[in-house]
């Protein structure tokens, strides 16, 4: 597939997502969610733009909009957001953040920017506040291992 600038509203969702989890006066999780926001949506636009050395601004894959509008949208849906956040699963969150992820990750070293550690954040937080996530194993132990694997296990490898 290939790379292209996300919709604000989708940029801004994620965002408010991580700072309501953070934070719990309206005002801070707004702030917060709109500087996610600009964060997350210039990553995005750098990483399409990257890909697309070619494409000029507003003419780029995806939403269709000039970069500082995609960012200024972004913000504003974040602090929309951050207040009146709609319904959506942990699993939809998680979902959005991939692809979030997916787009944002074609300028190098992205791994290491600001964007990619939110967006890993973001993936965190709703695997954590997921229903099952108390009830789920915190350690593994294969207790039925086949007597192949236990007798390899106590010979000499």
């Amino acid at each position: 597939m290939s790379a292209f600038v996300c919709q604000p509203e989708h940029i801004g969702l994620l965002a408010a997502f991580l700072a309501s989890d953070q934070e719990s006066s309206h005002a801070k999780r707004e702030e917060k969610a709109t500087r996610y926001a600009i964060t997350l949506a210039r990553q995005n636009i750098d990483s399409v733009a990257h890909r697309y050395p070619r494409d000029k601004d507003g003419e780029r894959p995806g939403c269709g909009l000039k970069d500082q509008k995609v960012i200024d949208l972004a913000g504003l849906w974040a602090a929309h957001y951050a207040i009146f956040f709609p319904q959506k699963s942990l699993t939809e969150i998680v979902k959005l953040a991939h692809c979030l992820d997916y787009q944002s990750c074609e300028t190098d070293r992205y791994k290491e920017t600001t964007a990619s550690d939110l967006i890993n954040k973001i993936i965190y937080v709703a695997c954590r506040n997921r229903h099952d996530y108390e009830d789920a194993a915190y350690e593994f132990n294969d207790t039925d291992q086949p007597a192949s694997i236990t007798e390899c296990l106590q010979g000499d490898l």
